[in-house]
């Protein structure tokens, strides 16, 4: 009988992100995605990372980050979830970081927020994560300088986990969310 490897999830501060961690993240969104849209080094300092190891390297990472939304003139602390990327596909490592992330979030009661493509949303149902429809084309990244802008929406939808439906005015509300950081 041979024994099964063992997985952990290491959990680093942006800010202390390694070279070889940045490049790793850098080269699998260019695979998963075509490009990397992202500079980890300056624009995530303050973001959490997961990385879920095995004794032959990572196989799957993912991002909480620091994000305020501001909604009929009220600020909400949330986290947004991003970049969760399993390097090897269909063997349960998604569904295992999402369970880490997850647990991470109840143990220090946050309210995430993120968006995906149609073809991930039953990932994240079987995660744990409600899909709010219709939410994702009234966010509003509004720029230093004041100007307004969109992100894609088509094909895209919003989830949340907010066991304490603390974001129901957002979500019920008809208002732009506005936040102030490229969405993430």
């Amino acid at each position: 009988m041979t024994e099964k490897p063992t997985l952990k999830t290491e959990i680093i501060l942006g800010k202390d992100l390694t070279k070889g961690y940045i490049e790793m993240m850098n080269s699998q969104r260019v695979k998963e995605y075509g490009e990397n849209t992202k500079d980890f080094k300056k624009n995530e300092q303050g973001s959490t990372f997961f990385f879920l190891k095995e004794m032959d390297g990572v196989k799957a990472f993912g991002m909480l980050k620091p994000v305020t939304l501001c909604y009929d003139d009220k600020p909400y602390q949330i986290m947004g979830i991003a970049n969760v990327i399993a390097i090897e596909k269909s063997k349960g490592f998604g569904s295992l970081l999402m369970e880490q992330i997850t647990k991470y979030i109840e143990e220090n009661n946050m309210v995430v927020v993120g968006n995906t493509y149609v073809d991930n949303f039953e990932f994240y149902k079987k995660c744990g994560y409600r899909f709010v429809p219709g939410l994702l084309p009234r966010f509003v990244y509004k720029k230093e300088n004041g100007e307004e802008a969109r992100t894609e929406t088509q094909n895209y939808e919003m989830f949340i986990f907010d066991p304490q439906n603390m974001l129901k005015n957002v979500i019920e509300g008809t208002k732009s969310v506005v936040i102030k950081v490229p969405f993430w």
